[in-house]
């Protein structure tokens, strides 16, 4: 499903373009906590490098729990924007 996500976001609204997804992660980060600030793209290409290596890449006890951890915080936070959204929104 993430991996949908992804294709769909990138087809339907960022136009396959790096440059459309930052603006577009500013505008929104804008909207929602008032600072113009595209830079969590980089996390969500962060999360789906960590997603990937932790399915196909062999790794230490202690490297697979810091990027579980790392994945974990990042769908936590993914649901406390969405939650944000819904509950502020005008």
């Amino acid at each position: 499903m993430y991996v949908l996500h992804v294709v769909f976001a990138f087809t339907y609204f960022y136009e396959w373009s790096h440059a459309v997804a930052v603006r577009e992660t500013a505008r929104q980060t804008r909207e929602l906590f008032g600072v113009d600030w595209g830079g969590g793209i980089y996390l969500n290409y962060l999360f789906t490098l960590a997603w990937a290596a932790d399915c196909f890449v062999e790794k230490p006890y202690r490297m697979q729990w810091i990027l579980r951890w790392f994945l974990g915080l990042m769908v936590v936070n993914a649901s406390v924007v969405v939650w944000a959204i819904r509950a502020f929104r005008v």
